[in-house]
């Protein structure tokens, strides 16, 4: 291959010529055809342009690299490439690495670590880089470089310096100095070894063309190669550059001639005229491009940015005397309509051409102090705080303003007349024609309106009032004095055909004047009504401004916006316009009626287009918004044919609203994935994200096409089907989720730039699969566990049910028991009572043969109870208690029977002997030793027992035994006491104790 390359570099005519008639029969007809529709197609599009004989200066931004450059961003100085990405992003090509813009910021990254020369993005997004000995490509910005630089060793070749890149669908081509190599996806290959030098390269279709200074325009295409015919003349031809338009190619030299190559080699040849030629040679050109105009936008090495029509006439030349700068430009980008890229020496540089916003300042001639605009016989004219100045052409192609009358003077306003413009100044009122300037007042005067519907009549105002002046034959006259005002008017605003408002702008001197008159009555005093309003209720101290709407005139204050009510004759604040046009944003400073929906209101420094939808008020984005932020506004002016002039305190701004409908639409926005590292990693069209086990936060990075600064881009999204409404618009360009859950979720995003314009909606799927714990089996799981639970809890009641009722009967039958015991116990003895008898008879005579019963009653009881109390008494009745359980051994069971009587029931195991003794027992146990008791001196106390034996068996013997017993009881009270009477005349006395 590289000798087939050789031979056709020594014989470049001969190769070129062949191919050249080989493809030239098939095509001729059809090239002229295409070639006259090209051309036609051209004209039509630029009709706009080349009428506009007005176009001012574009509003060029310029990006230094410290714009971008930090520690963690670094960007070189040097942009030598810009490119296109296929998300809108630009690609910058500098010697840290590649700088990347998008609508919402900027990244940077060095794929080869080290200078990076040039860029192209191929349709399907994979961008190739070429640098200084090394080149390759990536798919996703910042991820997974692969290099090519081994094959520099396989081809056996030094690689140079790649400052072109082409990229088609199918192929890449890197060109270097010497070389032109092709790389098919699987193996790079050398294709052209150059004659001289070739730096330069631009697609043709499907093709690559590389300009080669010793040998013309190489074309390669997937199977050879050729030189192109015709292009012989560019050899030696020194300093040409090499652009392309949407269907040529385009070479510039120094000989002043400017050629068209067609996709089928057809050529064409646009002369330059000699001064620009001549003008070109000295700047020298380093970079050229079609414009989407038809033009060609030529940079240079020394001059700046020249503007060229579709027939190579000068349109405007950017340079460092209008903002540019000289700075050597290694390549421009066309931008579409919305004008074009250059990659300078320094930084970047956007520039809106033709531009929906031109301006008019100081590097057009105009002084720092326009005050207002307006047009007399088909030329603008604007006024300065130092005289008039008239746009007119100028050298570099644009419109410049010159001196025109009354220069030097003390200028406040001008105001549009029918046939004349008015200009106010301290010398007075001038009327402007196409000739000069006509005093027409020699007061000073501050402003002057038209009256509405009658254009030969003016108000004008001065330090000390108003007055009103005619129109009479030629000239003009002073009518009269308005009566009434006194006080320093600055502004004037009409209200309808027969009244005006009129407002001081340092006070809050505020009067509506009024008139009737007759058709074509003069003018006098009388015919005049004046109100004052300037202690208005519901205005607040401090100056009042009227500002005309499409719906009559609107109020501002510093207590907000409000309505006048005609009726009324009162104030009515206007609670809609102070919503969206809150007080806190600014002052209201001037507005302009574009129709009978529409308006341009001026806030603070910002200029706001607001609608009319139905009975509210919306607001609607504008190109104005590209003014830049910090100029004073001034006045506000609208053509016949609807271009707006604004003023501001720096410069004079022209927008064109019929550009605004020749922009592209908006293409969706890019959606990216962030990860924790920081990485931003596209998402594919169609692709579902599975992004792990939810929940877990998300966040997605949203960008768009770069237009001239991040802060224009605004988005909106939704969370489907979380997220039933859109969120509202914002400049924020990263939309962060909370904990998603785990499912299947959409996120839509849309974008809206300062034009208005909504993209389509981007879509991006993604999958959270749900954690172990929200699975099917681990419901199932948990369906278990929670019955197992159930019926653990059942158990575990039902156990604490069983142990609490055991608990409970247990209690019952301690309770009852208690009570039973309680029934049957004397609570004074802890005795069995009388109830106790039948229970304890059956237990006695279930177990014994014969049981000794024996009624006992204390001696003289009632005396002691009343000699020494009944709680006396109650201690002897307990101590008598616990001597006779003693006396009884356990063998027996006592009662108390009643009082100070006491029962025993003793079962004997022996004979009646044994009985007797038992008695005699408790005579001693009871009367032997006094009692000890608190709080009282010893007492003795003695007992009579009166006793018998009951057999078991008998069902009558206890009872018999019982009244035995009481009789014998009472035989022992009679026979002296302190004794025991019992059967078989058994008598016991207690002797006394010794």
């Amino acid at each position: 291959m590289l000798a087939w390359f050789r031979m056709m570099r020594d014989q470049p005519t001969a190769v070129g010529g062949r191919a050249g008639r080989a493809s030239l029969p098939a095509f001729r007809d059809m090239a002229w055809i295409a070639a006259l529709a090209g051309t036609l197609t051209v004209v039509s599009m630029n009709v706009q342009a080349a009428i506009d004989t007005e176009q001012g200066l574009p509003l060029t931004q310029v990006f230094s690299p410290a714009a971008f450059d930090s520690a963690a961003t670094p960007v070189g100085a040097q942009a030598f490439d810009i490119d296109r990405a296929v998300d809108g992003a630009l690609l910058v090509s500098n010697n840290e690495g590649l700088l990347r813009l998008d609508g919402t910021g900027w990244r940077t990254w060095n794929p080869i670590r080290g200078t990076v020369l040039s860029s192209a993005t191929r349709s399907d997004g994979r961008v190739f880089v070429g640098g200084v000995d090394n080149l390759g490509y990536f798919d996703h910005f910042g991820k997974d470089f692969v290099s090519l630089q081994d094959w520099s060793k396989k081809m056996g070749l030094p690689f140079g310096e790649f400052w072109t890149v082409l990229a088609t669908d199918k192929l890449t081509w890197f060109v270097d100095r010497a070389n032109a190599f092709r790389w098919d996806g699987l193996q790079l290959e050398l294709v052209y070894h150059a004659r001289s030098e070739t730096r330069q390269g631009v697609l043709l279709g499907e093709d690559a063309v590389v300009l080669d200074s010793g040998a013309g325009l190489m074309r390669l295409t997937a199977a050879a190669g050729h030189f192109i015919k015709g292009s012989e003349i560019l050899i030696d031809n020194v300093s040409c550059v090499l652009g392309a338009t949407e269907s040529e190619i385009a070479v510039l030299c120094l000989d002043g001639v400017l050629r068209l190559w067609s996709e089928d080699e057809v050529m064409r040849e646009i002369s330059l005229n000699k001064s620009l030629a001549s003008e070109l040679e000295n700047a020298r050109p380093s970079a050229l491009t079609g414009l989407s105009s038809g033009g060609f936008a030529v940079a240079t090495r020394q001059r700046g940015l020249y503007l060229l029509d579709e027939h190579g006439e000068l349109q405007g030349h950017l340079s460092q005397a209008n903002g540019l700068g000289d700075a050597r430009t290694f390549r421009a980008l066309s931008n579409g309509d919305d004008g074009l890229w250059l990659a300078r020496d320094y930084g970047l540089a956007m520039i809106e051409w033709p531009g929906q916003v031109s301006r008019f300042d100081i590097d057009s001639g105009l002084p720092r102090t326009p005050l207002g605009v307006g047009r007399l016989d088909g030329r603008m004219y604007v006024a300065t705080s130092v005289g008039v100045f008239r746009l007119a052409q100028g050298g570099s192609g644009f419109l410049h303003a010159e001196p025109f009358a009354l220069v030097g003077s003390n200028l406040f306003e001008m105001a549009q007349s029918k046939d004349a413009l008015l200009v106010t100044s301290t010398e007075g009122l001038f009327a402007l024609d196409g000739d000069g300037t006509k005093l027409l007042d020699p007061r000073l005067s501050y402003v002057t309106c038209v009256i509405e519907g009658n254009p030969t009549r003016l108000i004008v105002s001065g330090e000390r009032g108003a007055w009103v002046m005619e129109r009479v034959d030629q000239g003009w006259r002073i009518a009269g004095d308005i009566p009434g005002i006194g006080s320093e008017i600055r502004r004037i605003v009409a209200d309808g055909d027969s009244a005006a408002w009129l407002s001081s702008r340092s006070s809050r001197q505020l009067f509506r004047v009024s008139w009737k008159l007759e058709p074509g009555a003069a003018w006098t005093p009388d015919a005049v009504r004046v109100e004052d309003f300037s202690n208005a209720p519901a205005i607040s101290p401090g100056p009042v401004r009227p500002l005309a709407m499409p719906d009559g005139l609107l109020f501002a204050s510093a207590s907000g916006l409000f309505r006048f009510d005609a009726g009324q004759r009162r104030f009515i604040a206007d609670a809609e316009l102070n919503t969206i046009l809150p007080r806190a944003n600014g002052d209201i400073r001037a507005s302009l009626p574009l129709d009978a929906r529409r308006v341009i209101i001026v806030q603070h420094d910002r200029y706001r287009m607001l609608q009319r939808e139905g009975q509210g008020w919306t607001e609607q984005t504008s190109a104005l918004a590209r003014i830049p932020r910090g100029a004073w506004p001034r006045a506000l002016y609208r053509d016949a044919d609807g271009t707006l002039w604004i003023t501001t305190s720096e410069a004079v701004y022209r927008h064109r609203p019929e550009l605004q409908s020749r922009l592209p639409g908006l293409p969706p926005p890019r959606v990216e994935l962030e990860h924790a590292s920081g990485l931003a990693v596209p998402i594919s069209a169609g692709e579902t994200l599975q992004l792990g086990t939810g929940p877990q936060p998300l966040k997605f990075r949203l960008a768009s096409s770069v237009y001239v600064g991040a802060e224009q881009l605004r988005f909106r999204s939704r969370l489907l089907p979380l997220e039933k409404e859109w969120s509202i618009w914002s400049t924020r360009s990263l939309r962060e989720l909370g904990f998603v859950p785990g499912g299947d979720f959409v996120l839509e995003v849309q974008a809206r730039d300062i034009f208005d314009r909504t993209s389509a909606i981007s879509r991006v799927e993604f999958h959270l699969s749900k954690p172990w714990h929200q699975r099917g089996w681990a419901y199932v799981l948990y369906a278990l566990l929670l019955a197992a639970m159930v019926w653990v809890i059942v158990r575990l009641r039902d156990r604490q049910l069983r142990a609490r009722a055991r608990a409970l009967e247990t209690l019952v039958r301690e309770r009852t028991k208690a009570l039973e015991q309680a029934s049957v116990t004397d609570q004074l003895t802890g005795l069995r009572n009388r109830r106790y008898f039948d229970i304890a008879t059956r237990e006695v005579f279930a177990r014994h043969s014969r049981t000794l019963v024996a009624l006992i009653d204390l001696d003289h009881f009632k005396q002691i109870n009343d000699s020494h109390g009944h709680f006396v008494g109650d201690h002897v009745l307990v101590a008598v208690a616990s001597r006779l359980t003693e006396a009884a051994l356990g063998s027996g069971t006592l009662f108390r029977w009643g009082g100070e009587e006491f029962l025993l029931l003793a079962p004997l195991t022996e004979d009646f002997v044994h009985a007797v003794a038992s008695v005699h027992r408790i005579l001693h146990q009871v009367g032997d030793a006094p009692m000890q008791l608190e709080g009282s001196a010893p007492l003795t106390v003695t007992c009579s027992i009166g006793w018998d034996l009951a057999e078991t068996g008998d069902a009558e013997s206890i009872h018999e035994s019982l009244r035995r017993a009481d009789s014998n009881l009472y035989a022992a009270k009679h026979g002296g006491r302190d004794r025991a009477h019992g059967p078989r005349q058994a008598i016991h006395v207690r002797a006394a104790a010794t």
